[in-house]
C-alpha cells in the first residue's frame, strides 16, 4: 500500500500559484506557472495523475480514472453508468 500524498496550493508574493507535496514529512514546491487560481488547480489535477504511478505500479484510483475514461468515450452512455457502479 502507498501513503496517500498531501496536495495543496500556495500562493506566493509574486502571485505565481505553487503545488505543495508533502514527501517523507518534507515539503517539495512546484511551479504551476500561472497566477489564475482555476488553472492552477487545473494543473495540479494533472500533476496528481502524473504522480499516480509508483515504483511501476499505477494506483487503483488512477487506473479506475483511465478506465472511465475510455469506457465513456467508446461506448454508450448506458455501459458507462455500469462502469461507475
Amino acid at each position: 500500500m502507498y501513503p496517500q500524498q498531501k496536495l495543496f496550493l500556495y500562493k506566493r508574493n509574486n502571485g505565481i500559484y505553487y503545488i505543495g507535496i508533502e514527501v517523507d514529512g518534507k515539503r517539495r514546491w512546484r511551479s504551476t506557472g500561472t497566477r489564475k487560481k482555476s488553472d492552477a488547480l487545473r494543473v495540479m489535477s494533472d500533476y496528481r495523475e502524473s504522480i499516480a504511478v509508483v515504483n511501476g505500479h499505477i494506483k487503483l484510483g488512477a487506473l479506475k480514472t483511465k478506465v472511465l475514461s475510455h469506457v465513456k468515450d467508446h461506448y454508450r452512455p448506458k455501459t458507462y453508468e455500469i462502469y461507475k457502479l
